[in-house]
């Protein structure tokens, strides 16, 4: 009895996540006058991947992430952090899934559905793109030939301050900004048609300007970040979501503005 009322809560969010996705395509911006139609579209995909995350969430008990914080915050262990997320959210036989399909639910002994259906183009092999550091899949923006990963970073179990560090040598941290050292590292970068993008540098402070959601002693337990138009990670043009623990509200950037949404 309770497997079929967990059950129909995810199909619930499903439906709504579907819904969020449609209507912020189809709905023009309400503020910041007209927008680049990529931009809207990316942000319906990160909405639609927020989503995602509090369905697995409701499933699983945790946001996505086969692999710890601390794991993936070693680039020794050659995953991301935002390959992390794919694999969690899509399946894998890592976790006794089918790759694409969707992962397995070990408490009730049956596969689930992937939790989120990305358009063609949008899930790719990092391998072949410069900013892969395995051969695992993850998500890109919509910015056709130059999309670009979702940057997905999820709040550690063990620092309860919404503290960011560069990597483990800093110490416990809520956040390490090495979760996805291979893409926030580079200074240049790779799109999905090969042109080679210049990077300013997606520094720790900018990563804590993103995850800061609700005040000083709490932050989003987890943050997607897109490039935006201008490619470029950590300027204004990012886009971001955040997955806070109480009501979504919009963050202020103390590293510049972004274009931050609500979920």
């Amino acid at each position: 009895m309770q497997a079929k009322h967990a059950l129909t809560r995810l199909e619930f969010l499903v439906v709504m996540g579907v819904i969020i996705v449609v209507v912020s395509i189809l709905l023009p911006a309400r503020s910041g006058g007209s927008r680049h139609p990529h931009d809207v579209q990316t942000t319906a995909e990160l909405k639609g991947l927020a989503s995602a995350c509090e369905a697995y969430q409701t499933v699983f008990g945790s946001y996505p992430g086969l692999y710890s914080e601390e794991y993936v915050a070693n680039p020794a262990n050659r995953i991301t952090a935002s390959e992390n997320l794919a694999l969690s959210l899509m399946g894998t036989s890592v976790n006794g899934g089918v790759a694409g399909k969707g992962p397995f639910d070990a408490s009730t002994r049956r596969s689930c559905e992937a939790f989120f259906r990305p358009r063609p183009g949008d899930y790719s092999l990092a391998n072949g793109l410069t900013y892969g550091s395995s051969s695992y899949p993850l998500f890109l923006d919509s910015y056709g030939g130059k999309s670009m990963p979702i940057l997905y970073f999820r709040r550690t179990a063990h620092a309860v301050k919404p503290s960011v560090a560069n990597d483990l040598s800093s110490g416990a941290a809520a956040y390490y900004r090495s979760a996805n050292a291979s893409i926030t590292d580079s200074r240049t970068l790779q799109s999905a048609d090969g042109t080679i993008l210049p990077q300013s540098g997606f520094t720790t402070t900018v990563l804590q300007s993103r995850v800061l959601a609700l005040g000083a002693d709490a932050g989003a337990v987890f943050v997607l970040i897109s490039a935006g138009e201008d490619r470029i990670y950590g300027t204004a043009n990012d886009i971001v979501i955040n997955g806070a623990e109480a009501d979504p509200t919009p963050f202020v950037s103390t590293s510049g503005p972004s274009k931050v949404e609500s979920r």
